[in-house]
């Protein structure tokens, strides 16, 4: 019996794991944010647009964005969650709509262009991004 028990337990683990990742543009825009949150900045600059590589992917947007997202959720920034608000596919370009809440339950909103380039779902553009990079 707790054999199956553990079995059972373990199985449901899983289950909701994979039920927790995302896919498509969503799933691109949650990797980007974990990516920067853990410093990963490889990962980060690979979920970037070919014609946004120069605003957005190098290592001093990626650390200037990261310090600024520190100051800026008073050094709550490990990422809790996100939330999709909306998610528009038309073809090769998508629209997405999120909410990321961080470490203190703060909430901020990103809008976000995105682009499929050979499969892959890419960033574009971000509102979020652009309004820390102006700080």
């Amino acid at each position: 019996m707790k054999k199956t028990t553990i079995i059972l337990v373990s199985l449901l683990t899983m289950f909701l794991s994979a039920c927790g990742s995302s896919s498509g543009p969503i799933g691109s825009v949650e990797k980007f944010y974990r990516a920067i949150d853990e410093g990963q900045t490889d990962t980060a600059y690979a979920l970037v647009s070919s014609q946004s590589k120069d605003k957005y992917a190098n290592s001093t947007t990626i650390k200037t964005v990261s310090e600024r997202i520190q100051k800026y959720t008073l050094g709550s920034w490990t990422i809790k969650g996100f939330n999709t608000v909306e998610e528009n596919i038309n073809g090769d370009s998508a629209s997405v709509m999120l909410q990321i809440t961080y470490g203190r339950d703060f909430i901020d909103e990103d809008r976000l262009e995105m682009a499929n380039e050979g499969g892959n779902w890419v960033i574009k553009s971000s509102t979020l991004m652009d309004k820390l990079l102006k700080q």
